[in-house]
């Protein structure tokens, strides 16, 4: 078995890990680039979450692209909801990160999601009331108008948890969203734009009823390559000679070497021992005990040309 060959991520290895359709994905986490302590800052935070009955709350996660912002927004989701239902609070997920609209003007966006939002509260039953539905579509030209009018249809019992589609204009959409979070209203949103996003947090913190929350994800930092690797390794021992081991020596030139994310070297490692399992040959140099820094760099070029558009 491929080490790196994380469950329902068979299609697309460099997926994030999202623990609340695979509860498995939890004990992949490894604590990389500061995000076990952006978790707890956020478990912190967050406070008692009956308190989200009463108001709502913004939680923005910046980071450089790859460097796990989804992930770790699906973990925080995971237990936030975990958490309300413990409760006896019902906590209701809404993944909208894989919408692909993140180049879509942003007032369509913010309806999309909106729509989104109030179907899947239809279609689970939520809103059972016809006058209710009548009275969300009479306001949705008004966003903010109708996410106050859905905040107070919803049963005292209920939190939404909207995990918001990434965006290439955040800046003005956060601080939307800032005043959208009303009671029983939760929403996560992540950004590449770590610049922009600080310049203007403290507008967004301004149009906020409840102070938001800011999780920052830093680069692969010194040994984080191997952490990832040996995580990997412990996850899938390894006794076939098909899957040798990678070693700490190897994975501190990779992360010394190259800029790279987490993400990246999820799909790097993942790819290197795929085709040592399905193409074995002259190009593919690994030996019997070890995969060698050769190897890895041997593959991370040829797939760079393959992207490129070059027959390696």
């Amino acid at each position: 078995m491929n080490p790196y060959l994380v469950p329902g991520l068979e299609a697309g290895p460099e997926g994030p890990l999202c623990p609340f359709r695979r509860p498995e994905h939890e004990r992949y986490y490894v604590p990389l680039d500061n995000t076990q302590q952006a978790f707890e800052q956020f478990q912190e935070q967050i406070g008692d979450l009956r308190g989200l009955r009463d108001e709502g709350r913004l939680i923005m996660v910046s980071g450089q692209r790859g460097c796990g912002k989804t992930a770790l927004i699906n973990r925080c989701a995971t237990w936030l909801r975990d958490g309300l239902d413990n409760l006896g609070i019902q906590g209701m997920i809404f993944s909208l990160t894989q919408e692909g609209l993140e180049n879509q003007p942003i007032q369509r966006r913010m309806n999309h999601v909106f729509q989104c939002v109030v179907d899947d509260l239809w279609q689970r039953e939520l809103l059972s009331k016809e006058d209710h539905i009548r009275g969300l579509k009479e306001r949705r030209d008004d966003l903010d108008l109708a996410y106050r009018y859905l905040s107070g249809v919803l049963d005292d019992d209920i939190v939404t948890i909207v995990l918001l589609p990434p965006s290439a204009d955040l800046v003005r959409e956060v601080e939307g969203y800032a005043k959208y979070a009303r009671k029983h209203i939760v929403f996560f949103v992540e950004s590449s734009f770590v610049d922009s996003m600080e310049r203007s947090w403290p507008d967004i913190c301004t149009a906020s009823r409840v102070s938001p929350i800011l999780l920052e994800v830093g680069p692969l930092r010194e040994r984080d390559g191997w952490l990832f690797a040996q995580a990997r390794q412990e996850h899938h021992p390894i006794a076939d000679e098909m899957f040798p081991r990678v070693s700490e020596k190897t994975m501190q030139r990779v992360t010394d070497g190259w800029e790279t994310s987490v993400g990246q070297l999820q799909a790097l490692l993942f790819g290197v021992y795929r085709e040592r399992s399905n193409r074995p040959g002259p190009e593919i140099t690994v030996t019997s005990d070890e995969v060698t820094y050769a190897d890895i760099t041997s593959y991370h070029f040829r797939l760079t040309r393959n992207r490129a558009g070059h027959i390696p």
